[in-house]
């Protein structure tokens, strides 16, 4: 027989001023704590409200909310409210009899139980009488189980992946591309066949699952396009990409650094405008939202800087000198840590070959077609590049796309 031990774990929150709280203990790891108090520390008079927002939790269960609270000698009240997620789990008053008066903290149970799956824990005192004084919080909790995610390729399942502990997350594969197809990411739903791009979660990203689910390999039709590449430098709308590999840069920096993406030509968060103000240096420009992409000090910004060039033919590198070393705008830099791939600053030595280029971007001869299912794209019978138009059978009904004209027909 199996036994499952449970391990209870408790963070506290000691009240430091009137927006600070100090916690100690064990917490998950992505734990975020924001408190503040209408008046003073943890002094709540009439009409006064302290909160305090536990968020990043991870789907963890609570067992117990605990607070340590005094009041005056004579007077004091107030209301707790206890939320998960948005939902009240306690509402508990509070005045000053049972309290410790003007003396030392005691310890006020709020909540008693299991509540499951929590992201975010909210405890509000609203004040009506004066005063009541918190002095700290406490939670015990349980960690939730590790979740397992299991990929399908097509009508196969690929791999089950299971985070080593909950909150982890799981680094999601590469998946080849196959003659008609190209691999694109992870999609939370399943695709049978669609001309509009879907949202996906791009390999070598770290996926972190709420519940144990199912993920779909998405692939785009290939497509015929006249691929070229700046090799005199002009402004104008490019796509930063690694010719070698097929990714390019993507969105905007975030925490000193970015995400890249499959190469897609028709994703415009893959767009920047290069200005050239000289061959030798340019600002770069996120076209869909207007934010400069620049660096301060080996951190990537959301900051007009001007980036220093490197031309050679079809090579075209961005780089910044600091303290007399170079580092150039890197599309996949591998975290040793958690395994997963973001762009940044890496130092690096100009010169030798590199498979960074500022792509032109085509025009399409035909508009794309997604799907999860490569094998059997829920039975297409003709695609027609010079047409545009793609034929999906339905039981008696067939599906008509022409450049992205949906027409329903009885067969």
């Amino acid at each position: 027989m199996k036994f499952l031990m449970i391990i209870l774990s408790v963070m506290s929150f000691l009240v430091e001023t009137k927006n600070s709280v100090k916690p100690e203990g064990t917490w998950p790891t992505n734990m975020e704590a924001v408190y503040f108090c209408s008046y003073q520390k943890g002094t709540v008079r009439k009409g006064d409200q302290a909160t305090l927002t536990i968020s990043g939790l991870d789907g963890i269960s609570i067992q117990k909310v605990s607070v340590f609270i005094k009041s005056n000698k004579q007077s004091g009240a107030g209301t707790f409210s206890v939320m998960a997620d948005n939902l009240p789990i306690a509402i508990v008053p509070v005045t000053y009899r049972g309290l410790n008066n003007e003396s030392a903290y005691s310890s006020l149970e709020l909540f008693l139980g299991n509540c499951t799956d929590v992201d975010e824990l909210t405890i509000t005192l609203d004040g009506t009488e004066n005063s009541l004084y918190i002095e700290q919080y406490e939670i015990t909790w349980i960690n939730a189980a590790p979740r397992s995610v299991t990929l399908m390729n097509g009508a196969a399942e690929y791999a089950v992946m299971s985070e080593r502990t909950a909150g982890n997350g799981i680094v999601l594969p590469l998946l080849p591309d196959t003659a008609e197809w190209t691999f694109i990411g992870w999609s939370e739903k399943e695709i049978r066949a669609t001309t509009q791009r879907p949202v996906v979660l791009p390999a070598y990203s770290r996926y972190y699952p709420r519940e144990d689910t199912y993920l779909w390999a998405t692939y785009q039709q290939s497509v015929s396009q006249d691929t070229t590449y700046m090799t005199t430098p002009e402004s104008g709308v490019y796509l930063y990409v690694n010719r070698l590999i097929q990714i390019a840069l993507s969105g905007t920096p975030e925490n000193g650094i970015m995400y890249p993406e499959f190469l897609c030509t028709d994703d415009e968060n893959q767009y920047y405008e290069i200005t050239f103000t000289s061959p030798e240096t340019a600002y770069i420009t996120h076209e869909a939202t207007g934010a400069p992409i620049g660096y301060e000090g080996t951190k990537l910004a959301v900051k007009a800087s001007l980036w220093q060039v490197y031309n050679k033919g079809e090579e075209t590198l961005f780089y910044t000198t600091v303290n007399g070393k170079t580092y150039v705008l890197w599309l996949n830099i591998m975290d040793a840590k958690d395994e997963t791939l973001h762009t940044g600053l890496l130092l690096a030595t100009l010169g030798n070959p590199s498979p960074m280029a500022l792509m032109n971007i085509p025009e399409q001869n035909n508009e794309p077609l997604y799907t999860c299912h490569p094998e059997n794209p829920q039975g297409i019978t003709s695609v027609s590049a010079k047409n545009n138009t793609y034929s999906v059978p339905f039981g008696i009904y067939e599906l008509h796309i022409t450049n992205g004209q949906k027409q329903l027909i009885i067969k």
